[in-house]
């Protein structure tokens, strides 16, 4: 992911950092695993390791990453550049 922001020039203004406590997280997200991405205090996505409740469901055998962002304001952090 990080080089990937890097590419799109974006990768100086945007933090991963662990979400605030009482802070609700996706459902996928695992807890303790799963960063926040944000451009200041506003939130874009998160980056963090699917929980293990879903991958048994799924019947996964290995940890799986994942990236949810929100592209609007991404796109517009991208054409501010």
């Amino acid at each position: 992911l990080a080089s990937v922001l890097d590419g799109l020039g974006v990768a100086d203004i945007l933090t991963l950092d662990k979400p605030e406590a009482g802070h609700a997280l996706p459902r996928w997200c695992h807890p303790g695993r799963t960063a926040g991405i944000r451009e200041g205090k506003q939130v874009l996505g998160y980056l963090g390791e699917l929980h293990p409740a879903i991958a048994a469901l799924l019947k996964l055998n290995q940890r799986v990453a994942l990236v949810d962002m929100l592209m609007a304001p991404l796109v517009k952090l991208i054409s501010l550049r």
